[in-house]
């Protein structure tokens, strides 16, 4: 059975995901360095310039994320990219959250910005995560051996149709 990590990202994927990092990457450079105006991109404008330390300490999450995605993606692991950006999708999730809650906080700017990003990062991990050869993850294993790949169509794990071939002779 052809090993999940071997599989590569197809070019839509990696051009996403390549976005994607380019993508943090420019917001950690807003936040870092231009903390005042990345706030307002982000939803919220400081009530005070001293505030903007704040900007800069989100700046470190996005670099951070930045780099976590682009070793996964130079590792090639396609699974744990998928996991990792699945994961990350709270912190969008969080911002419009926070945004919203927030008196100075806009609804739109937090459903467009924030909520755009939801969606980009679960479409990218959903299509990191699947699999394209039909073959069962370990979720698939653990309930059976089959795996549900498209409506209405069930797909026995390999080791299973290996035991029932072996059976059959």
């Amino acid at each position: 059975m052809e090993n999940i990590k071997s599989q590569h990202l197809t070019p839509v994927e990696l051009w996403m995901t390549v976005a994607l990092v380019l993508f943090l990457l420019l917001l950690a450079a807003l936040g870092t360095f231009v903390p005042v105006d990345a706030a307002s991109g982000f939803g919220i404008p400081l009530a005070d310039p001293l505030d903007a330390f704040y900007l800069r300490i989100k700046g470190d999450r996005d670099l951070g994320s930045a780099l976590a995605v682009g070793a996964l993606l130079w590792l090639g692991d396609r699974r744990a990219l998928g996991a990792v950006i699945l994961a990350m999708t709270i912190e969008p999730i969080l911002d419009a959250s926070l945004i919203i809650a927030d008196p100075r906080g806009h609804l739109v700017q937090a459903l467009t910005v924030h909520g755009s990003a939801v969606v980009y990062c679960m479409l990218l991990a959903w299509r990191l995560l699947r699999r394209r050869d039909g073959a069962s993850t370990p979720l698939a294993r653990s309930t059976g051996g089959t795996l549900a790949t498209e409506p209405g169509q069930t797909v026995r794990y390999k080791a299973h149709q290996a035991r029932d071939h072996a059976g059959q002779s």
